[in-house]
């Protein structure tokens, strides 16, 4: 490989290393952008969980949860 790169202009290795990093910021951000609603749903099924264990109802939960997703 570093044979390969020895032989490469530094245009040919800027390039590469551009073309990289072209891709890799977008495929970042889409996985951080999955990952992050994951956590989100995640942490709203705690949520209603704790909801439902201490007893509240069906309409307070929904409240609760629409109230939550107003302030985001």
């Amino acid at each position: 490989m570093t044979e390969m790169l020895m032989h490469w202009s530094p245009r040919d290795v800027i390039g590469l290393v551009a073309t990289t990093l072209g891709l890799l910021i977008p495929i970042t951000a889409i996985v951080a952008a999955q990952w992050r609603g994951y956590l989100v749903k995640k942490m709203e099924l705690a949520l209603k969980q704790d909801m439902v264990q201490r007893g509240m109802s069906a309409e307070e939960i929904e409240r609760v949860l629409k109230a939550s997703q107003k302030g985001s």
